[in-house]
């Protein structure tokens, strides 16, 4: 009688296992059919990080995806059980950090958070949440575009589901990977502002998610009247030509009329446009207008 109350349990177990992995399975394919819909691609993102939630109770999940130049990334999507600052978002992508070398090789990675403590802040200041963390890598073909960052309060048995995201994963890729090479074979002429108008109006009507940022020179007329209107075109050239040092192949700067400069980031999220404008500001307050002057003097 116990054996057979026993091989009862096993049986039960066993199906309502086989219940779980064919809604998993469910949940996923209805995603990744969303997934390559003509719907927006941040609101994609979310449905991605929506069906991860259901098949595992996360404390935090966020979607990165990689950009060019920069020590840290930024999740274009997330969700966190807690209201917690993007600062201890941002992942480290330093080159002679082994563990983002790592996700980016293609290798799934599930251990104590800890060992993700020195790329992730989010780590260090919340440690009793997030005692396992799981990297899935976003793959395109043989390119990885990114990564799914879960972080767990417990020990949980999930490699079918991480197989499961992996596969959400390469359709994330595949959608991100077409968004930057449309992106990059619509790059039209930004010397006036017709082509400018026409690269939003391009972003808008294809749903490519992107930051305009606006730059006033207050002083031009002082500058144009104390030196000449050539040095002043020289002049905000050489600002421009410094300010494209912080963006990546994928933005665009426009130099119009006399005071305006217009940067325009295509990197499907704010976060990383919110983080270069710190820098480009930062930059700025600390330029010294003489330094141009001895360059071209």
């Amino acid at each position: 009688m116990t054996a057979f109350i026993i091989f009862i349990s096993f049986a039960l177990n066993g199906m309502n296992k086989l219940k779980t992995s064919n809604r998993n399975l469910k949940s996923i394919s209805e995603c990744t059919a969303f997934t390559i819909s003509k719907a927006d691609f941040k609101i994609k993102l979310q449905c991605a990080i929506q069906t991860i939630e259901t098949m595992l109770p996360f404390v935090y999940c966020g979607i990165y995806l990689t950009r060019e130049k920069y020590n840290s990334l930024y999740p274009t999507s997330y969700k966190c059980n807690d209201l917690i600052s993007l600062e201890y978002l941002k992942f480290s992508t330093i080159q002679d950090n082994s563990i983002y070398s790592q996700i980016m090789s293609g290798i799934t990675l599930h251990k104590e958070s800890q060992y993700f403590a020195n790329c992730l802040t989010l780590i260090n200041n919340f440690s009793d949440e997030m005692k396992y963390t799981a990297a899935v890598p976003i793959k395109n073909s043989d390119t990885i575009e990114g990564f799914v960052l879960l972080c767990f309060d417990r020990y949980l048995e999930i490699d079918e589901e991480l197989q499961l995201i992996s596969a959400l994963g390469s359709h994330i890729g595949m959608v991100n990977s077409n968004i930057s090479i449309n992106i990059e074979n619509n790059l039209l002429s930004y010397k006036s502002y017709d082509g400018l108008t026409r690269y939003i109006d391009y972003n808008i009507k294809n749903k490519i998610f992107f930051t305009l940022a606006v730059l006033e020179i207050e002083n031009y007329r002082e500058i144009i009247q104390k030196y000449n209107s050539d040095f002043y075109e020289a002049y905000k050239l050489e600002i421009g030509r410094l300010i494209s040092n912080f963006l990546c192949s994928k933005d665009i700067i426009l130099c119009f009329e006399k005071e305006d400069m217009y940067i325009v980031f295509n990197l499907l999220d704010s976060t990383n446009a919110h983080f270069k404008l710190k820098e480009i500001s930062e930059f700025l307050e600390s330029f010294k207008f003489k330094d141009i002057l001895l360059r071209n003097s």
